[in-house]
């Protein structure tokens, strides 16, 4: 694991050096332990390195015996071992590391060597006998990576922060990505708030040539058929073995391995399989907070399974000093995320950092198995749509319309979720999950934009269509039916753009690497064609799991109501943080900013505390914004 960088220039830069060093050292927090360089004329390449695997030998780059062929890798191939023995005939190996698979990798099959990697990656290969620059992000995105090129210099790294070094990148704001921000709460990729730098698409590689021009290539994606029809015993078979082989390789370090344990069923099962497969006890690692109701503590549960598995458990809770830890996580986030689960993820990953250096997480069990509450919102808003149009109207809208809402109680928040089926019920599949998913419905931003924004974002749409495209209209593999649809929408969207991306950032700026078992591309490739009723039978989520490891798992743990990864938001912004609210969203501020509409905001906030609308992930976005603008643009 670490942080990777570089660039390739057709200009004669005197201060090449002093640059690399300086990108390189931007990036210490990923790779604390040493660095590594590798330069030539218009070539410069160097890393930050967090030894998991050889520790002594595993020093980048690699290099080839004849010296054509540089690597620096950011990650982990967790095949190494199986890969390296097919090697071994013809390929004369001086580490163990998993970075010099990749180069023996790349002598033998050239660029398709990356789909032998079982990992997650950010590689950068450096091919001197064709001059060519190439780089490979993993299948799902785990791994950042970021890019700037124009006609003289093609720059990288895995994070924004070095590739502002530059001195020729002008910080030009992207207003597609600032809208698209204000919709997802998250900067949907390629974009990002720059826009002249980009991000490497999930299941890509870039390749910057001799003459300096580049170009992208898809290598991968999900599989658009399933192999075989299968009965649910037989998925749910296919499921424990992938998943136990997933975790068993994820396993495979040189240094302490821990677990997140949120007592929810996917870090439940990772923790199950961990114990089975590991001589050492486990050390396992949770989240609290102190004067919050049941809706945000796992704590209770997360003792109960950790007694259960008899675990070296350790429990951080948080306390109301929130703004120094969202300082730092704007920092490291680098773009604006309105995601409050990032906050936790910098706390428990400083906290775990103390014990181990590399951790399991359950991210991504929900999207492949249907964990979310909007899989059974869309669900029942096929049933929903049935209720003559007259009795939602003139009954339940008026009824839902003067409800307030929040998150803090189970009622509360499921009239939150009514609201959602409510209006989304009469629109086609995407268009429901995308309401369901937005921050801002198009009604409301149009409110509270101010002309000149609108302008813009319609002058960038108009400048550059195909930007956005991706997001909003994934290629969708055949065969599956409307749930299983919108799953995968999020495992090409929400996973990598949200979840996969905070869990690097704020892990990493701990000196912690994350591993993600469930997004192994064999278990996902298994998920996405197990029909829906598989995982949501009747109204219950994951039943498919339950079925796969009802033999290792407590039926407490199925049982129980899913709380969620996140902070309590809601109480934070009318107690702890009010002042910090009144100070980045105050009159002067917005009108500073040139955005938005300040009395809209304002009653944004003041409905938000007098209770009559939970608007508490709306003003989080807008504050992480803001710190955002202040911190990268002033």
């Amino acid at each position: 694991m670490c942080g990777i960088c570089g660039f390739k220039t057709k200009e004669d830069l005197s201060n090449s050096e002093d640059l690399i060093r300086s990108m390189v050292a931007q990036m210490t927090h990923r790779g604390p332990d040493e660095s590594g360089f590798y330069a030539e004329k218009g070539l410069s390449m160097g890393m930050r390195r967090l030894s998991i695997i050889d520790i002594s030998g595993g020093t980048q780059p690699v290099i080839s015996h004849d010296g054509s062929l540089v690597v620096f890798q950011n990650g982990e191939i967790y095949n190494y071992i199986e890969l390296r023995e097919e090697l071994e005939e013809k390929h004369r190996f001086k580490t163990h590391s998993d970075t010099e698979v990749i180069l023996h990798l790349y002598e033998e099959h050239g660029e398709d060597c990356v789909q032998k990697l079982n990992g997650m990656f950010a590689i950068a290969i450096y091919d001197k006998k064709k001059k060519k620059l190439l780089l490979f992000r993993d299948r799902y995105g785990i791994k950042p990576l970021y890019y700037y090129h124009d006609s003289n210099t093609f720059i990288y790294s895995s994070e924004l922060r070095p590739i502002l070094l530059y001195e020729n990148i002008r910080k030009k704001l992207d207003f597609i990505a600032v809208d698209s921000y204000l919709r997802y709460q998250y900067v949907p990729h390629p974009l990002t708030m720059f826009e002249h730098i980009k991000r490497v698409r999930a299941g890509y590689m870039v390749v910057c040539d001799d003459k300096n021009e580049m170009s992208e290539k898809k290598y991968y994606d999900i599989p658009a058929k399933r192999k075989a029809v299968l009965s649910l015993q037989e998925h749910a078979e296919q499921v424990r073995r992938e998943m136990e082989n997933s975790v068993r390789l994820r396993l495979r370090s040189d240094v302490p391995v821990g677990v997140f344990l949120s007592g929810g069923i996917d870090s439940t099962i990772i923790t199950a399989l961990a114990c089975r497969l590991m001589s050492k006890k486990v050390k396992t690692f949770s989240i609290g907070y102190k004067g919050v109701g049941p809706m945000f503590n796992e704590i209770p549960y997360c003792r109960k399974t950790a007694e259960y598995y008899q675990t070296d458990h350790n429990e951080i809770i948080v306390t109301p000093d929130h703004k120094e830890i969202i300082y730092k996580a704007v920092e490291h986030l680098e773009e604006p995320c309105g995601d409050s689960s990032s906050i936790l993820t910098y706390i428990i990953s400083k906290e775990t950092a103390r014990y181990v250096k590399v951790a399991l997480s359950g991210t991504g069990g929900d999207e492949l198995f249907g964990g979310y509450s909007r899989y059974l919102g869309i669900k029942l808003s096929r049933y929903y749509a049935l209720i003559p149009r007259w009795i939602r109207k003139k009954i339940i809208e008026a009824f839902l319309k003067n409800a307030r809402v929040n998150r803090t109680g189970y009622v509360k928040n499921f009239i939150r979720s009514v609201r959602k089926v409510h209006t989304s019920s009469d629109l086609p599949w995407l268009e429901r999950y995308l309401r369901y998913m937005s921050l801002f419905q198009e009604e409301s931003k149009n409110s509270f934009y101010l002309e000149s924004l609108k302008e813009e974002i319609v002058k960038c749409r108009n400048e550059r269509l195909n930007d956005t495209q991706y997001h909003r209209d994934p290629d969708l593999p055949g065969q599956l039916d409307d749930l299983n649809k919108l799953m995968f929408y999020d495992i090409k969207t929400y996973l990598p753009d949200d979840l996969l991306f905070l869990t690097d950032k704020m892990s990493m700026a701990n000196s912690l690497e994350i591993r993600v078992p469930f997004m192994d591309h064999h278990m996902v490739e298994a998920a996405v064609h197990i029909p829906s009723p598989f995982k949501i039978h009747g109204w219950q989520k994951k039943f498919i799991l339950q079925k796969a490891f009802q033999d290792i798992i407590p039926k407490e743990v199925f049982k129980r109501k899913k709380i969620g990864f996140m902070a309590p938001v809601d109480k934070w912004l009318k107690e702890d943080l009010r002042g910090f609210v009144d100070e980045l969203l105050s009159p002067d501020a917005i009108r500073k900013r040139g955005f938005f509409d300040e009395k809209s905001i304002r009653n944004m906030i003041e409905y938000h505390r007098s209770e009559k609308e939970d608007y508490s992930q709306q003003i989080f976005s807008l504050i992480m914004l803001e710190l955002w603008f202040r911190r990268f643009m002033e």
